[in-house]
């Protein structure tokens, strides 16, 4: 009877050391979010045909739309630039304007922006959006003063600072 009294307490003890020497493993996890700013364009605008001053002298594009993600935050958000990569010729105008991306809360479009070959904001207050298929329109003048050009193009490139 002793000895099946030693091997219970025996038994016991085995059992309890077991749990009091359970094991952890920690491991140390290093991460990174990056600042995300994208813009996207779906394609080129039709070629637009205008007559130097009086009727006709604007043409009106509103085929192609934007893209536009970023995570900046509301205490400093995000613009969309735009310039052009040439000037326009003299009394040649283009000018373009964003509407406002949906979902992008106190993003607001500039309106009608003349373009130049420096850059301006078109789009302001951008901050945690995703906003897909979203007007861009393009409007082309010509003041009596324009020469007569045929076929001539310029890029317009846009920016998300």
């Amino acid at each position: 009877m002793k000895f099946g009294r030693i091997a219970w307490v025996l038994a016991l003890s085995v059992g309890a050391a077991s749990t009091a020497m359970a094991q952890t493993a920690t491991q140390t996890v290093t991460y990174t979010v990056s600042d995300v700013k994208t813009i996207a364009v779906s394609g080129n605008p039709a070629a637009m045909t205008v007559t130097a001053g009086g009727t006709g002298s604007t043409a009106t594009d509103a085929t192609t739309t934007y893209d536009v993600t970023t995570n900046a935050s509301s205490t400093s958000p995000a613009t969309i630039t735009a310039q052009l990569s040439a000037a326009m010729p003299a009394g040649v105008t283009l000018s373009t304007a964003l509407a406002d991306p949906d979902g992008a809360g106190a993003a607001t479009s500039a309106g009608t922006v003349a373009l130049s070959t420096t850059a301006q904001n078109v789009v302001t207050g951008l901050s945690q959006v995703q906003s897909t298929g979203n007007t861009i329109t393009y409007t082309l003048t010509a003041g009596v003063t324009a020469a007569a050009v045929s076929g001539q193009t310029v890029t317009v490139t846009y920016t998300v600072q």
